[in-house]
């Protein structure tokens, strides 16, 4: 799963430290890259840690914020 550091943390706080198999903390404007696909966060801004998530393959780029 990947999210903020925040997200996580009160994700693990919620559900217990083992709520999901594998972790990856990113910070706002950080790019990862998965399978050719690049996944980037940039601040949603209503809680916490809210985050949209930009999704961006072979040009085609969607961002989803909720």
């Amino acid at each position: 799963m990947a999210a903020t550091a925040e997200t996580l943390a009160l994700m693990a706080a919620r559900y217990g430290e083992n709520f999901t198999g594998e972790t990856v903390a990113l910070a706002y404007g950080e790019t990862q890259t998965r399978d050719g696909v690049d996944i980037r966060l940039t601040p949603a801004g209503h809680v916490l840690g809210s985050a949209q998530v930009t999704v961006t393959w072979r040009g085609l780029k969607i961002t989803v914020s909720g």
